[in-house]
């Protein structure tokens, strides 16, 4: 679990950046849906990161990767559907934007530290 607290860790100033931003477009907008959007596919963005931190640990310990492979996958699309359908049902474009973008939120912090290690060196 050290690797979901550190990218927890991580993530809490484009978390908190993407949170702000949405909070102004909600001033200028009054569109309410765009920070509810962006905890929501934050927080699923972190559940399919917790999601393939579980299919690593299981495909190391029981050697049967292509069956957990088939199925790990199949939750992360159905979580991602999940988070996607309230913008959908809704048709508030806005709210979909802001959950797309925060469900990529944890790839584009791992991009990010690694750009940053990559310059120290």
């Amino acid at each position: 679990m050290s690797d979901l607290k550190k990218m927890i860790n991580d993530c809490k100033i484009p978390f908190l950046f993407g949170l702000i931003v949405s909070f102004i477009i909600t001033f200028v907008t009054r569109d309410y849906t765009i920070p509810v959007g962006w905890i929501l596919g934050s927080i699923m963005g972190m559940i399919v990161y917790l999601v393939n931190i579980e299919m690593i640990d299981m495909i190391i310990s029981l050697k049967k990767s292509v069956l957990i492979v088939m199925v790990m996958h199949f939750v992360k699309m159905m979580l991602y559907a999940l988070a996607l359908l309230a913008g959908i049902f809704m048709k508030q474009y806005v709210h979909l934007a802001a959950v797309f973008i925060a469900l990529m939120l944890p790839k584009l912090t791992i991009y990010w530290t690694i750009l940053g290690e990559r310059r120290n060196h």
